[in-house]
């Protein structure tokens, strides 16, 4: 079955390995600037929900403290260590 992300067929499957990544709070500092707490609005400008999974281990964690890969893919930090981002 095909894994699908934003209404799109992405791939057959769900990657086992991380593409190199970042943070998720320097993707809201780019997106809405720097400020000592985000709030809803500024996720969904960010366009990061406040609360992820992650891709592999699908642990459930904050969007600012998640591991999101070049692909756009979430991991959260013993899967992109272990899995060899």
């Amino acid at each position: 079955m095909p894994y699908v992300r934003e209404g799109l067929v992405v791939s057959n499957s769900i990657p086992d390995l991380p593409a190199a990544y970042r943070v998720g709070i320097d993707l809201l500092r780019d997106k809405v600037g720097e400020k000592s707490a985000y709030e809803w609005d500024d996720h969904k400008a960010a366009g990061l929900p406040m609360i992820v999974a992650c891709t592999h281990c699908t642990m459930t964690m904050a969007g600012a403290s998640a591991l999101i890969d070049v692909d756009g893919y979430i991991w959260c930090a013993d899967c992109a260590e272990t899995r060899g981002a």
